[in-house]
């Protein structure tokens, strides 16, 4: 019987994946399988797998050997990856192909697809690349990757986000990223700079922010928080519980209260270069570079996520569909 490796190397291609890993627990998809895991995707798909579904050492995504290893251990039929431009997934996507293991590599968001499939040595094209819809093939190719074999596969996370009542509340989460890790001054704005922001509108317009809390990014730095504020641990879970409106930069959870029917509000003062923020260079929602554009964002009506939820609907069958018929 053929057997898939499946690689999701950050908490969000965990969290991506989590649905379609905990279906396949539940009714077999007709081939074997098995996970690896690092220390960034464990804790997103805890609950979701069998005892034993994960094999192997917990792998270090910046070991590009261990990458490599890994797969000349498995061994397996098909190898489905993530696509962060880790060295550990260029490692195992260069092995994979050099044993004739048919790789599928997925990326779960809206941004930089052709910097995850490039490292020092150039383009590390997978023999499949899985996008979640129009929009995303749209960007790939305008980045150049338009002669790469595409598949939209929507989001299995996204595609069951709940649709949640209308709330007139205005408690308010900022979701924090690790900005100057990443990006240094690069972007324009830096998750300080958009906190403040966050803080000046409340003091300007308190009716429109009821209170904050700032739930920190796994990678943010403890000791860069802002004092003063109450610090949490984001959880979709909290939109429909006690958590009104998010604001942030191009965080997922973003798109999580979108989708829910919340007010997602991405801050970017001073930007400069692209926007990263998928939903506002879609224009389904509202990006803040003042304090009155974000006045303006928060003033108005929630979203109305019914076409973006439209296209995501049976994301989970989609994908297992796209995988499947590589390995039965």
């Amino acid at each position: 019987m053929s057997k898939l490796l499946v690689l999701p190397v950050e908490a969000g291609a965990a969290a991506f994946l989590k649905p379609v890993l905990a279906a396949w627990e539940t009714a077999s998809p007709g081939f074997d399988w098995e996970v690896g895991l690092t220390d960034r995707s464990a804790a997103s798909l805890s609950g979701a797998l069998r005892r034993g579904r994960a094999v192997g050492s917990v792998l270090d995504r910046l070991d590009a050997a261990a990458g490599a290893a890994f797969i000349e251990r498995a061994r397996p039929s098909a190898l489905l990856i993530s696509a962060g431009g880790w060295p550990l997934e260029h490692a195992a996507v260069r092995a994979a192909r050099s044993l004739g293991v048919t790789v599928l590599q997925f990326v779960d968001t809206w941004y930089g697809y052709r910097r995850r499939l490039v490292d020092d040595a150039g383009l590390n094209a997978p023999d499949r690349l899985l996008l979640i819809d129009g929009f995303a093939a749209r960007e790939a190719r305008e980045e150049g990757l338009g002669e790469l074999a595409t598949e939209l596969v929507g989001h299995p996370h996204w595609g069951k986000v709940a649709r949640l009542p209308p709330t007139e509340r205005r408690r308010t989460l900022f979701v924090g990223a690790p900005v100057v890790r990443d990006y240094g001054a690069s972007l324009g704005y830096t998750e300080g700079s958009c906190f403040d922001l966050l803080r000046a509108a409340q003091e300007a317009r308190p009716d429109l922010i009821a209170h904050i809390e700032y739930a920190p990014h796994p990678e943010q730095n403890e000791d860069d928080l802002p004092e003063g504020v109450r610090i949490s641990r984001y959880d979709p879970r909290r939109l429909g519980e006690d958590v009104d409106q998010l604001v942030g930069m191009f965080s997922s959870p973003l798109i999580d209260a979108y989708l829910s029917g919340r007010r997602s509000v991405s801050l970017q003062p001073d930007a400069v270069g692209p926007d990263l923020y998928p939903l506002s260079r879609r224009g389904l929602a509202p990006r803040a570079g003042t304090l009155q554009d974000l006045i303006a964002a928060l003033s108005l009506p929630p979203p109305d996520p019914t076409a973006l939820r439209w296209d995501l609907q049976g994301s989970v069958e989609r994908f297992a569909n796209a995988v499947r018929k590589h390995l039965v």
